[in-house]
């Protein structure tokens, strides 16, 4: 009983001697820890990460030909003659 009492004392006193506002310098912490990740992730991986643009520009222009592709066959079989 008194073993569990001083361990949480002990909780109670170690968490009191952090600042009123700890949890936000954990918080900041991992903000800037993502940051710095997402950093080193823009300077060491800038050739994956053209790779991905010019994949994504391919499909886009892939996806406006064929659409351009789908308005002709359209426009070839009288799908714009519309009987009065």
């Amino acid at each position: 009983m008194s073993s569990a009492k001083t361990l949480g004392g002990g909780k109670y006193r170690e968490r009191r001697n952090f600042p009123n506002n700890w949890y936000c310098n954990g918080t900041l912490d991992i903000a800037l820890t993502i940051l710095n990740n997402f950093i080193s992730f823009i300077t060491w991986d800038t050739d994956s990460i053209i790779l991905i643009s010019i994949s994504i520009f391919q499909y886009s222009v892939l996806l406006i030909l064929l659409l351009i592709l789908i308005v002709k066959i359209l426009l070839l079989t009288g799908a714009d003659n519309h009987p009065i």
